[in-house]
């Protein structure tokens, strides 16, 4: 299994998270994981939230070399797949590549929770890429753009993975999965004749996607 590409584990302190959602998730059971009573308890005060974000990011980036092995981005001086977390990157990374996946995460929330069982919590993942197309000429930019939306519907399912702890090698099962919907297209856009900077165009098409991606914590609600 691939190892996590320069991932910097971050806690998530449940009091700073926003008021609990008063909505109940729709989510099956099969897609949620069945909760492991081994790790029902632990880091009480804490919850891991990056424990979710690699195990999801993980799964769509070994989805992706499964899928397009040629669909890679040299990162640092390694060539891996071309999917990547903004926040995993140095800050002095040069300016997103295209043909790339790059996700950004957003705002977290608590879903829903239960007096004695970990609260199911969100987290935003919004995913952008552009294209310059595959020709000189650039005129199959539409087309390479419509690829690359159909990689990232393709390694969204199935919509769910388990959740793993990805500190140690080997990573360790936690006991349940993350869940995430289907992603949210804007619509495509490209340079204008002059953007707001006054600069020149460079005749990339891009597109932004939305996922909510959903988790157990590992804290116990009392």
């Amino acid at each position: 299994m691939p190892r996590p590409f320069l991932l910097f584990f971050t806690l998530f302190n449940t009091e700073g998270t926003e008021e609990t959602a008063t909505r109940k998730s729709h989510f099956s059971q099969r897609q949620r994981g069945v909760r492991h009573p081994s790790n029902v308890g632990k880091h009480r005060n804490r919850v891991y939230m990056q424990f979710a974000k690699d195990s999801f990011f993980l799964a769509l980036q070994q989805r992706l070399a499964a899928l397009n092995p040629a669909r890679t981005a040299v990162i640092s001086g390694a060539n891996v797949p071309a999917i990547v977390v903004m926040e995993n990157l140095p800050p002095t990374s040069a300016e997103p590549q295209p043909n790339t996946f790059y996700l950004e995460w957003g705002k977290a929330a608590v879903v829903s929770g239960n007096a004695g069982n970990g609260a199911l919590m969100s987290v935003e993942c919004l995913v952008s890429y552009y294209t310059f197309g595959s020709t000189q000429s650039m005129v199959d930019r539409g087309r390479s753009l419509g690829e690359l939306d159909s990689e990232l519907l393709s390694i969204c399912q199935p919509a769910n993975a388990r959740k793993r702890d990805y500190t140690h090698a080997p990573s360790a099962d936690l006991g349940t999965n993350v869940f995430w919907t289907q992603p949210m297209f804007e619509e495509a856009n490209k340079s204008a004749p002059v953007d707001n900077a006054g600069r020149k165009p460079d005749a990339r098409v891009q597109r932004r996607a939305q996922i909510s991606v959903f988790f157990f914590s590992e804290v116990t609600l009392r």
